[in-house]
């Protein structure tokens, strides 16, 4: 209860803060919403990526901590957070090279494909980011911080995003690349704060 509860609030405040920020999107009107889903399927890729080193590193951790070795568990994160940035650096210059390439397939309208190749650049830059951070996160959930990570998606995803998004998107008119420079805030956020929460180790004397 004490784990499987601070995971759930933190779906919730993942979930709340995807829906209005998909409602920021939608309100943009049919051809950037279109354009939204697009990019969004691509930069699935990069959490394909990410959501895999994460279990692979989240098994090894969770032996290692079980076998009362807390070295071991942190060389296993640290090892998976580095694969995941050789990946991410991949992905980034494959998604700036063939951006339109990539967009193509999806839509063969010339203003969906111009805005979604600006937009490529930004899922390029947050490749490398997105991954780590998805691991370090299930990392932390997998030693018992889940509180921690819950808080992290709170802040974050719940608000963070949101209202970086409203700003950027309608403040600013920047309009969709507004909202997706907000999810490129909303990933580094969330890799600084549990990046750092890794490296400091306290997760390894968790008692579950």
């Amino acid at each position: 209860i004490n784990v499987g509860s601070s995971a759930a609030v933190e779906q919730v405040f993942m979930r709340v803060g995807f829906f209005i920020f998909a409602k920021i999107v939608a309100s943009l009107g049919t051809m950037n919403f279109s354009t939204h889903q697009i990019c969004s399927n691509i930069l699935m890729l990069s959490f394909a990526f990410g959501d895999g080193l994460a279990v692979a590193a989240s098994s090894l951790l969770g032996q290692s901590l079980g076998q009362k070795r807390p070295d071991i568990a942190i060389v296993y994160g640290k090892t998976a957070q580095r694969f995941g940035l050789m990946i991410g650096a991949l992905l980034c210059l494959t998604f700036i090279t063939l951006r339109k390439v990539i967009i193509m397939p999806f839509s063969s309208e010339a203003e969906i494909i111009a805005l979604g190749s600006q937009i490529m650049y930004i899922i390029a830059v947050m490749c490398p980011a997105q991954i780590s951070q998805v691991i370090f996160s299930n990392c932390l959930r997998v030693a018992g911080d889940t509180r921690y990570v819950a808080v992290v998606s709170l802040v974050a995803i719940g608000l963070g995003r949101t209202v970086v998004a409203y700003f950027f998107t309608f403040t600013l008119g920047l309009g969709l690349i507004g909202a997706w420079i907000s999810f490129l805030v909303d990933q580094g956020c969330r890799l600084i704060l549990c990046g750092l929460r890794f490296s400091k180790g306290r997760w390894t004397k968790i008692k579950l």
